[in-house]
């Protein structure tokens, strides 16, 4: 049970009006409590005298008995570390000041006008003289980024002992910035292979080395500092992004993949973060030993113009065996880990919020019953839009009555490109995914292995664009899970990508074992 607070809170609480505080805008009495951006977590807030952070608000919440809202008045909130709920944070609603956006963020701003004309040590160095002239840096730790964090290893693999996880972001008009890559918007295919992987045999437990000629030898003019690769080794559905290695001995590269999948020669790859290479508007480079990020601007950019970089690695919010907590027009931007995250909890709902520069699930919903994302939209993204896991007993076939409903999720999968699509629902029961606008992503916008739901009224256009063997809308390798029901969807623009593999695409994807799924 909750305590009532001091005297001071108990004067706040006798204010306490009648207001819409949820998201069916049902009058309910409730107390507020107020957060501001010039407030103070010494203050007791209330509307004159309002926190400034979030946490201490919910720390002030959970003193007070009935349902209580947290009004967070306009502004930016800086992010320093998680946000979690329990139980005792139930019957609690935050969102934005009525008439006001207020944005959550693990950012930091950089202001365009602290980028100068590169030093000539660094533009000497280029393999694309035509972009010397062009390129513009500044120290970001001057800038007040204090972690420059790094890129991570992703992708369709498992690696339990390395550096698995989500490459910081560098964003301008909420749109990520490419790091510097070869080629520009194409790929290289490998060769013959020396090493595919095959020599290790343990299915999915770890990344294997592999070892393949490329005819372009471009590479032979980079520093190969810290050089990644991005690789479809053998399936166009399974990409590695891993770094890569270079023999001059055997004049190879080396690379990693999963390890169940061998490499193939004529299978596509990319290089990036790649110094020598930044040649066209919006690629980066940051040198993480001196701070200084390298930037191609983009075409238009002005001295009073921003950029965000992104290297913030926690959850913004976890909630953790509580019920009926709802967050409500609140813009969350800029963390390489996961927006708001729910376990073993009841009741737990997003609307009308908006997500974008998150690297990690956006939203989670993991074992949860009547929970679930509306009227929302989710933006330029580096994995997963909702994941929603274990919600309902499949056991005994009790729905968790757990949606996405009327939301937008555009962007998506850019950094870790397949397997994690728009809305993905896994060994859930009586879940609903409908009147959702889900586009451009290079793998599908829907995956689902679950019992006794419904896809619906969904508009679905510019997925799969860099891959093949998928489907807009896939499902497959369970049997049990029965009784979905996919229906009058729009699929359009979808178009098939030229590939080695021979490998096509589907609207709606019924693969190996998926059973009694009804498609209209």
């Amino acid at each position: 049970m909750k305590k009532f607070l001091s005297l001071l809170l108990a004067i706040m609480t006798a204010c306490t009006t009648f207001a819409a505080v949820s998201a069916a805008d049902e009058k309910i009495p409730a107390t507020f409590i107020y957060v501001a951006t010039n407030g103070s977590d010494a203050a007791n807030g209330s509307a004159d005298a309002p926190f400034a952070t979030l946490k201490k608000a919910v720390e002030a919440a959970r003193a007070i008995e009935g349902t209580v809202v947290i009004n967070m008045y306009g502004g930016t909130y800086q992010m320093t570390e998680t946000v979690n709920l329990t139980k005792e944070d139930s019957n609690l609603v935050i969102r934005s000041m009525p008439g006001e956006q207020a944005t959550v963020t693990g950012g930091t701003v950089l202001p365009y006008s602290a980028f100068k004309k590169a030093d000539a040590a660094f533009t000497d160095t280029l393999t694309n003289a035509a972009a010397k002239d062009k390129i513009v840096s500044a120290n970001i730790k001057d800038l007040g980024v204090t972690d420059l964090g790094s890129i991570k290893i992703n992708g369709f693999i498992s690696d339990k002992t390395q550096n698995y996880g989500y490459a910081p972001t560098l964003t301008y008009n909420e749109k990520a910035l490419t790091i510097a890559r070869y080629p520009n918007d194409d790929y290289l295919y490998t060769d013959s292979i020396l090493r595919d992987g095959s020599d290790k045999n343990m299915f999915f437990d770890t990344l294997v080395q592999v070892e393949f000629k490329v005819t372009d030898k471009r590479y032979k003019k980079w520093a190969n500092k810290d050089t990644w690769i991005t690789a479809y080794f053998v399936h166009d559905w399974a990409d590695c992004t891993a770094p890569a290695e270079f023999n001059e001995e055997s004049d190879t590269v080396i690379g990693y993949t999963n390890t169940n999948y061998y490499a193939k020669p004529d299978r596509r790859f990319y290089f990036f973060n790649v110094p020598e290479e930044i040649d066209i508007p919006g690629e980066w480079y940051l040198d993480r030993d001196t701070g200084v990020l390298y930037l191609y601007p983009v075409d238009g950019m002005k001295a009073d113009d921003t950029l965000i970089y992104n290297s913030y690695s926690n959850d913004f919010v976890d909630i953790n065996g509580a019920e009926n907590i709802s967050f409500e027009n609140i813009k969350f931007s800029g963390t390489c880990a996961k927006a708001i995250y729910a376990e073993n909890s009841d009741n737990i709902v997003i609307n009308n919020c908006e997500f974008t520069g998150i690297g990690d699930k956006v939203v989670s919903f993991i074992s949860c019953m009547n929970s679930g994302v509306e009227n929302s939209y989710i933006h330029d993204i580096g994995s997963w839009g909702v994941y929603m896991y274990q919600c309902g007993d499949k056991q005994k076939l009790v729905p968790s009555n757990c949606f996405v409903k009327n939301t937008e999720i555009a962007t998506f999968s850019q950094y870790r490109k397949t397997y994690c699509p728009a809305i993905q629902v896994l060994d859930d029961v009586g879940t609903t995914i409908a009147n959702c606008k889900l586009h451009d992503a290079p793998h599908f916008a829907i995956r689902f292995e679950e019992n006794d739901s419904v896809i619906e009224y969904n508009d679905i256009y510019d997925v799969c664009q860099d891959t093949a063997d998928t489907g807009a809308i896939y499902t497959g390798r369970r049997w049990e899970t029965w009784g979905t029901e996919v229906r009058y969807n729009y699929f359009h623009d979808l178009e098939m990508i030229s590939t080695t593999t021979g490998m096509e695409m589907q609207a709606v994807y019924l693969d190996d074992m998926s059973s009694q799924t009804n498609v209209h």
